[in-house]
């Protein structure tokens, strides 16, 4: 019963950080698309190289603006795709923190947790670092076949052959 609760927290805490990772690349790609916007109109008959540079990103930032739009519902994404339908295929996870200390004092800490795929690809999500253990142990009962953590020495075997990082299951 306590693993069940600790994956059920864990899968609520990786959703909430996919969605406002989602939201933050959404916004980043509307303010992308608001600047071509501006630089088209304001810059249209007066420098080219603006007002192309503004057409640019309004076509990046829209195509952008659809593709992140369409990633806000995250039981939709290829990860939680992964996690409920295929779990087989993610054979190694690990998490790297990153923390800022100008001058010795700590400003920000944050995680990222990767997904690696048996096909060579990986996923990534951004979490607050106090709960990547959480996660990570939530996900260790979901996924009893994958690797957990990093090593150099993983690192090596992913590269060979990322079916070398699968555990054998128990017998």
């Amino acid at each position: 019963m306590e693993q069940i609760d600790k994956q059920i927290e864990a899968m609520v805490l990786l959703r909430k950080a996919m969605r406002q990772e989602s939201r933050w690349q959404l916004i980043t790609a509307l303010l992308l698309l608001l600047f071509g916007i501006v630089l088209s109109y304001f810059f249209f008959n007066q420098n080219r190289f603006l007002s192309v540079l503004g057409l640019v990103a309004v076509l990046v930032g829209a195509r952008l603006t659809h593709l992140f739009f369409h990633q806000l519902n995250v039981d939709k994404t290829k990860l939680m795709h992964l996690l409920h339908q295929q779990p087989e295929k993610i054979v190694w996870v690990y998490s790297v923190v990153t923390e800022r200390t100008p001058f010795g004092f700590q400003l920000f800490k944050h995680g990222l947790l990767y997904f690696m795929l048996i096909d060579g690809d990986n996923i990534s999500v951004s979490l607050p670092s106090a709960q990547l253990k959480i996660v990570s142990e939530g996900l260790n009962g979901m996924l009893p076949h994958a690797t957990f953590g990093y090593t150099k020495e993983r690192e090596v075997h992913y590269q060979k052959s990322p079916e070398m990082l699968l555990k054998k299951a128990d017998n």
